[in-house]
């Protein structure tokens, strides 16, 4: 094998990964957006069920989309 082609073929792999974690960062993201939406459209009453406060509903649907 020369060089070159080992070079190409490192660079492919290497390209295929980048793309694979760009998705997947891309789907966490939605995630986090569906969720956070989600959770902003609960009432009081759903909120007591689950344990939860208008407070920190509002902290979380807050966060940006990029922010665990």
């Amino acid at each position: 094998m020369f060089r070159s082609e080992k070079l190409v073929r490192e660079n492919d792999t290497a390209f295929r990964f980048a793309i694979s974690r760009g998705k997947e960062t891309l789907r966490l993201w939605l995630s986090r957006l569906r969720w956070r939406h989600e959770l902003s459209q609960l009432d009081a009453d759903q909120l007591r069920d689950v344990g939860l406060n208008e407070k920190m509903i509002r902290r979380e649907a807050e966060k940006p989309f990029w922010q665990e």
